[in-house]
C-alpha cells in the first residue's frame, strides 16, 4: 500500500500550473484588447496622444468598436453553447473512430492546425506585452510563425507527456482568454452550471467522459494534463490505465482535463474584462480552493478508495461562483 503522503507532490504541482492557467489567461485577455485598440488607431490614423474629442466620425467609431472588441461582440452569448456541441460531436467521432483516425499522419495534421492557431495567438498576446506593437513586424512574426511549428512538429512526431501538458496548458489559456473576453459573467455563470451538470452525467451517470479521455489520450491529444507518477514512465509506450484501480498510481499519471483547467478560468477573464482585475483574481483564488477539495477528497478522504474518477467541473465551477458571488457582496 502506498503512502498517501507521497500524492502531495503531484497535486502541488497541478496546483502550480492550475494557477499558471488562471494569471496568464487573465494576462492574454488584456493583450488581446491591446491589441485591438492599437491595430485599429494604426489602421485610422489615431495616434496615441490624441483625445477621442478630437477625432473625426470615422476614428472615432473605429477607436470604440475596437475598444469594445473584447467585450461581447455581437452573438457572443452563444460561443459557449457552440463550442460545447462541437466539443460534444468532436467527442463521439474521437471515440468511436479516433484508434483509427489519428493513427494517420494526416488527420493529425489536420487537428495540429487548429492547436496551432491557438499556440501562434498565445505567443503574439505574449511578445505584445512584452515588445508591444513591433512583434507585428515581419522577423518576430517569422519566429513565432517557428516556434509554434516546432511546438507542433514535437506533438506529432513524438506525443510524450510533456508536450501533450504544454499544449494542454496553452490551449486552456488561449481558449479562456477569448471566450471570457466575449462573454458576460452572467453568460459564464449560466454556462458554467449547465455545463456542471453535464459533466456530472456525463461521468458519473453514463461514463461518456471516462471513454472520451480514454479515447482521447490513447492518440495523445492534448485533452488533459497529465502529470506522471514515475519518471520512467511514458504516455507513448505506456499509456494512461483507465480501469478501475485500488490506487491511483497505478494509473500511470494523475489527469485534469484542460476543461477543467479552461471552463472555470473563462468567468475569472470574463470578469477581469467586464469588472475587475483584483475581482478577477479573488475568483481565482476560489477556483484553486475548490480544486484542492477535490484533490483532497480523491486522494485522502474515506471514499478515496471508492471513486475511480470525479467529475471536475462540479467543484471548480461552484468555487468560481462562489467566488464571483463574493466579488459582488464586497
Amino acid at each position: 500500500m502506498t503512502d498517501k503522503k507521497s500524492y502531495v507532490p503531484y497535486i502541488a504541482i497541478s496546483t502550480i500550473i492550475f494557477c499558471f492557467v488562471i494569471i496568464m489567461a487573465i494576462f492574454t485577455s488584456n493583450a488581446f484588447g491591446d491589441i485591438a485598440l492599437s491595430e485599429s488607431k494604426s489602421m485610422y490614423g489615431i495616434s496615441d496622444n490624441q483625445s477621442f474629442e478630437s477625432m473625426n466620425t470615422s476614428q472615432q467609431a473605429s477607436y470604440y468598436a475596437a475598444s469594445s472588441l473584447s467585450k461581447l461582440p455581437p452573438g457572443s452569448e452563444i460561443q459557449l453553447l457552440i463550442t460545447f456541441v462541437i466539443a460534444i460531436i468532436l467527442g463521439y467521432i474521437i471515440i468511436k473512430y479516433g484508434r483509427k483516425l489519428f493513427k494517420g499522419l494526416f488527420i493529425r495534421i489536420i487537428y495540429c492546425l487548429s492547436i496551432w492557431t491557438l499556440v501562434f495567438m498565445f505567443f503574439v498576446s505574449i511578445g505584445y506585452v512584452l515588445y508591444g506593437s513591433t512583434i507585428f513586424e515581419y522577423v518576430w512574426l517569422s519566429i513565432i510563425f517557428i516556434l509554434a511549428s516546432i511546438i507542433m512538429l514535437l506533438w506529432l512526431l513524438h506525443p510524450e507527456w510533456w508536450i501533450v501538458d504544454a499544449l494542454a496548458v496553452i490551449i486552456a489559456i488561449t481558449s479562456a482568454a477569448f471566450l471570457g473576453s466575449s462573454v458576460i459573467p452572467i453568460i459564464v455563470v449560466i454556462g458554467l452550471i449547465a455545463f456542471s451538470i453535464y459533466d456530472y452525467i456525463a461521468v458519473i451517470k453514463t461514463n461518456f467522459m471516462l471513454k472520451f479521455a480514454e479515447g482521447v489520450m490513447s492518440v495523445q491529444l492534448p485533452a488533459a494534463l497529465i502529470i506522471p507518477y514515475n519518471s520512467k514512465v511514458s504516455l507513448i509506450k505506456d499509456g494512461i490505465n483507465f480501469n478501475p484501480v485500488e490506487e491511483k498510481f497505478e494509473r500511470g499519471f494523475m489527469v485534469l482535463g484542460t476543461g477543467d483547467l479552461l471552463f472555470p478560468t473563462i468567468l475569472a477573464v470574463s470578469v477581469n474584462i467586464f469588472e475587475t482585475t483584483i475581482d478577477a483574481y479573488i475568483i481565482g483564488i476560489f477556483i484553486i480552493i475548490s480544486y484542492l477539495v477535490m484533490s483532497w477528497l480523491m486522494s485522502y478522504s474515506k471514499y478515496a478508495k471508492n471513486i475511480h474518477a470525479l467529475p471536475g467541473l462540479p467543484f471548480l465551477c461552484t468555487g468560481a461562483i462562489i467566488g464571483y458571488i463574493c466579488t459582488l457582496i464586497i
